[in-house]
């Protein structure tokens, strides 16, 4: 754990005393040093009568960067954020150092992120290309032939306006026809109007429902740290 070693004042006004001159270091209080993990570990653990009785400075030093890249994958927070106008393909492309996203959001005119939700229930599956009885085709080495578009990501992708259509019925006993013996409840990718979307792990991509074109996206990942 990182300690705070410095004054109110130090810590707003920074090393040159003035205020929002960019050379504050504002949350460094969240860290602690490579420095400070070395002197640490030779103070509590290395001399006469402990653990270690007689060690290279430098050889501390390779053990605790080799801990803190291993601890790196699995355990230290790495955050990242990145802004892109949605396009017509409808697709944004995975960050280079993507592990897993925290969010994504669209922003309005007034500057405000509005969440989209994941839709967990689709994905773009190998589209095999089927003659006209329904079997499958092949090339001249025999292997299969598969389409670049999948069904299901061209209807992923169509205008989802028609959906509202739906809820459009004013006579009562026609709503009630048609939620009689359903389930009662919602979705929460269902029940809003902000678009949504579902990452491709293998194409290193992320669709976005027709509703999202032209719109501003904010992703907020996990990113992996360098080695």
């Amino acid at each position: 754990m990182a300690l705070i070693n410095q004054t109110n004042e130090q810590y707003y006004e920074g090393p040159d005393g003035v205020w929002n001159s960019l050379d504050e270091d504002y949350g460094n209080y969240q860290f602690i040093s490579l420095k400070d993990i070395i002197n640490n570990f030779i103070i509590s653990y290395v001399g006469e009568g402990k653990i270690i009785s007689k060690i290279k400075r430098t050889d501390i030093a390779f053990h605790a960067q080799r801990g803190i890249q291993e601890f790196n994958f699995d355990l230290l927070p790495s955050f990242k954020s990145q802004e892109i106008e949605i396009g017509p393909q409808l697709y944004m492309v995975l960050p280079q150092d993507y592990v897993n996203y925290v969010k994504l959001t669209w922003v309005d005119d007034s500057g405000i992120e509005h969440v989209i939700y994941p839709a967990i229930k689709t994905s773009d599956p190998l589209p095999i290309v089927q003659d006209s009885n329904y079997e499958y085709t092949f090339d001249n080495n025999g292997e299969i032939i598969y389409a670049q578009d999948s069904e299901t990501l061209k209807r992923f992708k169509l205008d989802r306006k028609g959906e509202d259509a739906l809820t459009n019925d004013n006579n009562s006993d026609l709503i009630h026809q048609h939620f009689l013996g359903r389930r009662y409840g919602i979705n929460p990718e269902n029940a809003q109007s902000n678009g949504v979307f579902y990452i491709d792990q293998i194409k290193g991509l992320i669709h976005f429902s027709s509703d999202m074109v032209n719109r501003v996206v904010t992703l907020k990942v996990y990113k992996r740290r360098p080695c």
